[in-house]
């Protein structure tokens, strides 16, 4: 299969299941999209309208024409002139949040917004050209760059896990291609429902990068287009080939919960839980071998046979001292709570029912309690592999 173009969405694809992408991306045929992506496009219209005018100078810093934009987005994209939807105000609190944390974009340097563009990828089938798409491209000093995309997603994202996907990489790489000089390259995720998160590309990131695209893009030209392997993945519920793929039919056929009668479904449950019981001994036992050999070693983090281990704790706050905490607050203030828990002290901390000194002295009386420590173990990511 060659493909005529690659993006980020259409490799994920690939590495969740090469006959989807066969059908999504050689084939052409496509699902319409959901409500929610629908909406998540509307959002990103009015930010694309609302920067480019503001940086050309036609508008100025105005939350009403922020939403105004959205307003015309959202009844362009359902074709309907009713916002008295919930998902019209969903959209609305999201552009309303990133207004109030975005107002330094007013003297931020912003290159483009919504601009398509792409780089070419060699591969033995010749240049295919990996597609792109910067939500927004900033200049934040000399050879120092940022790519800024917005998401409307309901899952956080932290640093690391950016680091290590492919869009954000992408993304990076593109801009070093773009700017040669790019010393320092920045991918953040604008996520519009919490608040922003980024991660910094080197230029060996951008090498790795390109290796990783090099080869995957070789994986998709060898496979062979009349017979693509079919994985399950968690992504099937969305696939456009549900319907015709002989491997989930199969599952189907042999026990899924889309065949099993009430009475198998109790004899299967027992039959899973003594699996996980002895599952989760074992997982204790092999986690008591890893911990051993951290504390032996020293070592908090290592590789080995294509797998990560790292050694993490659960920390969480708690209240040092409850007496303390009734002796610094009013009784009238002290009347109003049950207890001193973190929710009910967070609640007080930012209210206005005490002073700032005596926040600080409550804040002093918070500590941190750590958990046991435990291995973590995840396989190790292909732009981490040594080349």
């Amino acid at each position: 299969m060659i493909p005529k173009s690659l993006s980020a969405s259409s490799l994920l694809v690939f590495e969740a299941c090469p006959a989807r992408w066969k059908t999504d991306y050689f084939d052409k045929v496509r699902i319409p999209a959901g409500a929610a992506a629908s909406n998540g496009s509307a959002v990103h219209s009015a930010l694309e309208m609302f920067v480019t005018k503001l940086k050309a100078g036609e508008l100025v810093w105005n939350l009403k024409d922020l939403l105004a934009f959205y307003q015309m987005a959202y009844m362009a994209e359902f074709n309907t002139a009713d916002t008295d939807t919930e998902l019209f105000e969903d959209g609305v609190k999201m552009l309303k949040d990133w207004f109030k944390r975005s107002d330094f974009l007013i003297d931020r340097n912003v290159l483009s917004c919504e601009v398509k563009e792409h780089f070419d990828l060699n591969t033995s089938a010749g240049v295919i050209p990996i597609n792109y798409i910067f939500d927004r491209l900033d200049q934040l000093d000399d050879h120092i760059y940022k790519v800024v995309d917005y998401k409307t997603v309901r899952a956080p994202v932290t640093p690391e896990q950016l680091k290590q996907r492919i869009q954000p990489r992408m993304y990076a790489l593109a801009t070093q291609i773009k700017f040669p000089d790019a010393r320092k390259i920045w991918v953040s995720y604008d996520l519009l429902r919490y608040t922003e998160v980024g991660a910094v590309f080197t230029r060996e990131d951008n090498i790795a990068t390109y290796r990783y695209l090099q080869k995957t893009a070789e994986r998709i030209i060898s496979t062979d287009a009349s017979s693509p392997p079919e994985t399950l993945n968690p992504d099937c519920r969305w696939c456009s080939r549900k319907a015709r793929c002989q491997t989930l039919l199969t599952a189907q056929l042999g026990g899924t919960t889309y065949s099993i009668t009430p009475s198998e479904a109790a004899v299967r449950r027992l039959e899973i839980k003594s699996a996980l019981d002895a599952l989760n001994q074992l997982d204790s036992e092999l986690d008591s071998i890893l911990l051993a050999q951290a504390e032996n070693e020293d070592m908090l983090e290592w590789d080995v046979d294509g797998v990560h281990v790292e050694i993490t704790a659960s920390k969480r706050r708690n209240v040092l001292n409850d007496r303390e905490i009734a002796v610094l607050l009013p009784p009238e203030v002290a009347a109003k709570y049950s207890g001193y828990t973190i929710g009910n002290l967070d609640r007080l901390m930012k209210s206005d029912e005490i002073d700032e000194d005596t926040k600080a002295k409550i804040q002093n009386l918070i500590g941190i309690k750590w958990g046991e420590p435990k291995s973590k173990v995840t396989p190790v990511h292909p732009f981490s592999e040594e080349e």
